[in-house]
Protein backbone atom coordinates (compact mmCIF):
# COMPACT_ATOMS: atom_id res chain seq x y z
CA UNK A 1 0.00 0.00 0.00
CA UNK A 2 1.26 3.42 -0.97
CA UNK A 3 0.69 5.19 1.74
CA UNK A 4 1.64 2.92 4.16
CA UNK A 5 5.17 2.55 2.82
CA UNK A 6 5.40 7.04 2.18
CA UNK A 7 4.44 7.28 5.91
CA UNK A 8 6.91 4.67 6.87
CA UNK A 9 4.89 2.16 8.86
CA UNK A 10 5.11 -1.06 9.02
CA UNK A 11 2.14 -3.85 8.67
CA UNK A 12 1.97 -4.68 11.70
CA UNK A 13 2.04 -0.92 12.72
CA UNK A 14 -1.17 -0.81 9.80
CA UNK A 15 -2.91 -2.79 10.76
CA UNK A 16 -2.88 -2.44 14.76
CA UNK A 17 -4.03 0.80 13.65
CA UNK A 18 -7.01 -0.26 11.39
CA UNK A 19 -7.89 -3.57 13.78
CA UNK A 20 -7.29 -6.50 11.30
CA UNK A 21 -4.71 -9.03 11.73
CA UNK A 22 -1.46 -8.38 9.76
CA UNK A 23 -2.52 -11.34 7.47
CA UNK A 24 -4.95 -9.85 6.40
CA UNK A 25 -3.91 -6.58 5.08
CA UNK A 26 -0.84 -8.84 3.50
CA UNK A 27 -3.44 -10.38 1.63
CA UNK A 28 -5.00 -7.06 0.63
CA UNK A 29 -1.48 -5.66 -0.18
CA UNK A 30 -0.52 -8.72 -2.49
CA UNK A 31 -3.90 -8.80 -4.21
CA UNK A 32 -4.62 -12.12 -2.97
CA UNK A 33 -7.49 -10.68 -1.04
CA UNK A 34 -9.85 -7.78 -2.05
CA UNK A 35 -11.12 -5.20 1.32
CA UNK A 36 -14.90 -6.38 2.37
CA UNK A 37 -17.00 -3.63 2.77
CA UNK A 38 -15.74 -2.54 6.29
CA UNK A 39 -12.26 -3.21 4.85
CA UNK A 40 -12.80 -0.85 2.44
CA UNK A 41 -14.64 1.21 4.18
CA UNK A 42 -11.48 1.41 7.19
CA UNK A 43 -8.69 1.67 4.28
CA UNK A 44 -10.86 5.08 3.27
CA UNK A 45 -11.58 6.53 6.28
CA UNK A 46 -7.45 6.01 7.01
CA UNK A 47 -6.38 7.42 4.19
CA UNK A 48 -8.70 10.87 4.48
CA UNK A 49 -7.20 10.79 7.30
CA UNK A 50 -3.71 11.12 6.75
CA UNK A 51 -1.63 14.41 5.77
CA UNK A 52 0.23 12.86 3.19
CA UNK A 53 -3.02 11.88 1.28
CA UNK A 54 -4.96 14.99 1.70
CA UNK A 55 -6.24 16.15 -1.79
CA UNK A 56 -5.63 12.96 -3.79
CA UNK A 57 -8.17 9.47 -4.58
CA UNK A 58 -9.96 7.69 -1.98
CA UNK A 59 -8.48 4.02 -1.84
CA UNK A 60 -8.79 1.72 -4.78
CA UNK A 61 -7.22 -1.40 -3.72
CA UNK A 62 -3.94 -2.95 -3.26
Amino acid sequence: MALRRIRGMSQTALAAELGVSVRTLQEWEQGRRLPSGVGQALLERWAREQPEWQGNAPYNGP
